[in-house]
């Protein structure tokens, strides 16, 4: 097997030449790229480098490409590179490399556009979606909806007391939300995990498979709930702290009146008593969920992992009681 293949080097080069001209990205190559990845390209706005990147798939040449009676192209898709693209916290596309006619075809590489015929997957790549500086757009687009952090704005017209109220608000509603699906997830966990306890304890007299569909629709039960709460941890954080902040400086830069300021005190007063309550509740659930003792491997690791996540949550939960019980300190109400 030869070690060099000149074609897929010039493929490399020639794409990332289209990247550095016409985009105006960092490309960087991957030295081990048979796991289904040949390189990544780093956004760059005015000219800075942001550390959010785009995996690429690069296909040099358009041999094992079937062409349609639409003159579009449509690649196929082994198993083992469909669950490692479906699988990548980082978005991939795919991008075919035509050196004849100094084209590249790309398309992102998703399950919405990833078709499945019998046992196997395939890509449609239309021949007018060509890299060029009109793909700018796109990547920075995919960016944007994949690799992107939640941000709060900065403009003047948030600093006013009806922002960071509904700031607050809003920031209510998601913790009580995330802790009704904690909720749910809890009595649908002590359910379970009793059958499953019977189920072992009297020698499984209940089909063996039956247990294991119901752990298994279990461990996806607690993978969702994880994701939901996982997700909301940074937004919750950083929208909780903003708007406190500007509590601060609304009351400092204006005269409020005593009245207002009992309002805001009564009103963070009852939010920090929710959060604490949050707070014990999700303790309890540490526990349990690292406290386990069922057969399947599967489930436990589903367990540990969300163990994880609910201590990370209520770490957030802690800063964020702290910071508003320093607020409410800070009001000096005469």
């Amino acid at each position: 097997m030869n070690r060099y293949n000149s074609i897929d080097n010039a493929g490399m080069s020639f794409f990332s030449l289209c990247i550095s001209s016409e985009i105006g990205w960092i490309p960087r190559s991957i030295s081990s790229s048979d796991v289904g990845i040949d390189l990544t390209i780093e956004q760059v706005i005015n000219g800075n480098p942001t550390a959010k990147y785009i995996s690429v798939q690069l296909k040099t040449g358009l041999g094992n490409v079937y062409t349609n009676k639409d003159g579009d192209y449509v690649y196929y898709i082994s198993q083992v590179h469909y669950e490692y693209w479906k699988s990548s916290s980082i978005p991939v596309i795919l991008a075919l490399c035509d050196l004849d006619k100094k084209v590249i075809y790309w398309e992102l590489l998703k399950q919405y556009n990833i078709d499945k015929t019998n046992n196997q997957y395939k890509i449609l790549i239309r021949r007018t979606h060509i890299l060029n500086g009109a793909s700018l757009d796109e990547f920075n687009n995919i960016i944007d909806t994949y690799q992107s952090d939640f941000e709060l704005s900065n403009d003047m017209e948030t600093q006013t007391p009806e922002y960071w109220s509904e700031l607050l608000e809003n920031c209510a509603e998601v913790i009580s939300n995330g802790t009704r699906l904690f909720y749910q997830l809890d009595e649908k966990y002590k359910r379970v995990i009793e059958r499953l306890s019977k189920c072992i304890g009297q020698s499984f007299q209940e089909p063996k498979s039956v247990a294991r569909t119901q752990a298994n629709t279990l461990k996806v039960s607690i993978d969702i709930c994880k994701t939901q709460l996982k997700s909301q941890i940074p937004i919750i954080a950083q929208t909780h702290i903003r708007a406190i902040r500007l509590a601060e400086s609304t009351i400092a830069n204006l005269d409020v009146s005593p009245k207002v300021k009992f309002y805001i005190k009564d009103e963070l007063s009852a939010e920090l008593k929710t959060i604490n309550s949050v707070i014990e509740t999700l303790s309890t659930g540490v526990v349990q969920y690292e406290k386990n003792n069922t057969p399947y491997v599967e489930l436990r690791r589903s367990e540990n992992s969300f163990a994880i996540v609910i201590k990370e949550y209520i770490v957030n939960l802690s800063n964020i009681a702290m910071y508003i019980q320093q607020f409410i300190n800070s009001l000096k109400i005469e």
